[in-house]
């Protein structure tokens, strides 16, 4: 379907490890001491210096602990709900919540853009925002909106979703003298809002049509899973390739799929022959169900695994490193040689320069006693 252009996307996991630092601040309300430590550079201080946000859903004390909020409303009800702020800055931070709705990923998994100008689908269920708050420093703060599903809302499960951002953008990022370029970071928090409107559930998962891409040194299959039931699903399952008369599996588990949206999941099949080969997808869904696909695919020849020489292994071993570094290793192998070759030299000389030891006879050895020699008489 047709979604206007989002100008900010980020993923429900985001929500759990950003919140996670929230948990060991006061109650809401309560504002801490912060710690005793330096002061925060004069650009840091104030709504720009609000880089990180700490943001999870606010739940009762029977609720289950979680990330986001799971919520089970009729048609034309609504109910009011609350998205907890922390600041475990030293300072207080100015933050943004806004509206969003849940989208999929391009290959599965949960988005959460924020439409340009009006509300778009399930960001539409939401009111009281967007809002900007100011958080003290080292406290948590409560942030109320409206859940409302529409009168006419069929059944099945629904997502949207509260973007939290800090309310100004950090510092341009500046060049310094040597070359090094500054990075200023702002993090984008969604918590998720789940809401299953009671009544048939249908799930549906169809495959249209599979890929395969060569472009690259392991072909991938392109498996584009389409959700045309009225629930989120998870497929997992995978491929098998018919290569004469052996059959290749290929595992793959996909995130999730929302009703109503497609996602493409690559799947990267290895070691199969050049060829036409008979490929079929299966994949579960669901409480039993399957969706498939068959069909045959050209598969390319698969990249020869040389085994590297010696020389080639030195070559790679040492590409990754500067030329200052290799020339101080030649040069010390060089010292090295040269050092050796001069004790040779050396070595030989002193022994060409010692005295000859004495002709003749055999000396006597110490305790074998006298020995007679001979005297040659003169002519």
């Amino acid at each position: 379907m047709d979604r206007p252009r989002a100008w900010w996307k980020v993923t429900a996991a985001g929500a759990a490890l950003a919140f996670a630092g929230a948990l060991a601040l006061p109650a809401p309300g309560a504002v801490a001491a912060p710690a005793q430590r330096a002061e925060p550079p004069a650009h840091a201080a104030g709504p720009t210096g609000c880089q990180a946000v700490h943001a999870g859903p606010r739940l009762a004390a029977d609720e289950a602990n979680a990330s986001y909020f799971r919520l089970t409303l009729q048609p034309g009800e609504q109910i009011a709900k609350a998205v907890l702020v922390a600041n475990p800055q030293p300072y207080p931070c100015a933050v943004t919540l806004h509206a969003a709705y849940g989208q999929t990923a391009t290959n599965s998994g949960d988005t959460y853009p924020v439409p340009d100008g009006q509300c778009v689908e399930t960001s539409c269920w939401l009111t009281g925002l967007p809002t900007t708050v100011t958080v003290p420093a080292g406290a948590r703060v409560d942030v109320g909106f409206v859940v409302t599903v529409p009168a006419d809302a069929p059944s099945g499960e629904y997502l949207a979703g509260v973007l939290v951002e800090p309310a100004a953008p950090p510092p341009s990022p500046r060049v310094s003298g040597d070359g090094q370029v500054g990075v200023a970071v702002a993090a984008h928090v969604a918590v998720g809002v789940a809401v299953t409107v009671p009544g048939p559930l249908s799930p549906k998962i169809v495959i249209p049509t599979v890929t395969l891409d060569v472009s690259s040194g392991t072909p991938i299959l392109g498996i584009p899973v389409r959700n045309l039931g009225n629930t989120w699903e998870h497929p997992i399952g995978g491929a098998r390739v018919h290569v004469g008369n052996r059959v290749l599996s290929f595992g793959v588990r996909a995130n999730t799929v929302l009703a109503g949206d497609e996602a493409l999941i690559p799947l990267p099949i290895d070691g199969v022959a050049r060829g036409e080969h008979e490929t079929e997808v299966v994949l579960s869904y669901g409480n039993g169900l399957k969706a498939t696909w068959h069909g045959t695919l050209g598969y390319p020849t698969p990249p020869a695994r040389a085994t590297p020489s010696s020389e080639t292994s030195a070559t790679a071993a040492s590409a990754g490193l500067p030329v200052w570094a290799l020339a101080l290793i030649g040069g010390l192998g060089f010292g090295v040689v040269l050092l050796g070759f001069t004790l040779l030299v050396v070595t030989r000389r002193r022994r060409g320069h010692a005295a000859p030891p004495a002709r003749g006879p055999d000396r006597p050895q110490a305790g074998s006693g006298p020995s007679e020699v001979p005297v040659e008489s003169a002519q």
